[in-house]
């Protein structure tokens, strides 16, 4: 059996019917194109396909942006994205990025 290597993982949690989510949408999948040679996982969980795994890490509202720090299964280790609304990079790859770059890529 290989061992698994656990990366950092970068979450967002949205919902199709959600108006903030389709406007975030862009700017995360932007970030997923751009750090595909990052040592982080950087994914969509959506709401109506996996009911289930927001109900396990107690998702909310929508959308939820989360870094877990040793992967998606470590429900206890992470931190939420919480930039300022008022911030310019506000939800925007940039501000993704900024978030990335103060947790995980310095």
């Amino acid at each position: 059996m290989s061992e698994q290597t656990i990366q950092p993982t970068f979450v967002m949690f949205y919902a199709n019917w959600c108006g903030y989510c389709q406007i975030a949408m862009p700017e995360f999948d932007a970030l997923i194109v751009n750090n595909k040679n990052n040592p982080i996982n950087i994914i969509k969980i959506n709401n109506d396909v996996n009911r289930e795994l927001i109900d396990q890490h107690r998702i909310e509202s929508f959308p939820t942006f989360r870094l877990y720090y040793n992967g998606i299964d470590d429900l206890n280790n992470y931190v939420d994205y919480n930039e300022h609304h008022e911030s310019v990079h506000y939800r925007t790859m940039q501000g993704f990025t900024n978030f990335l770059e103060r947790h995980i890529l310095q």
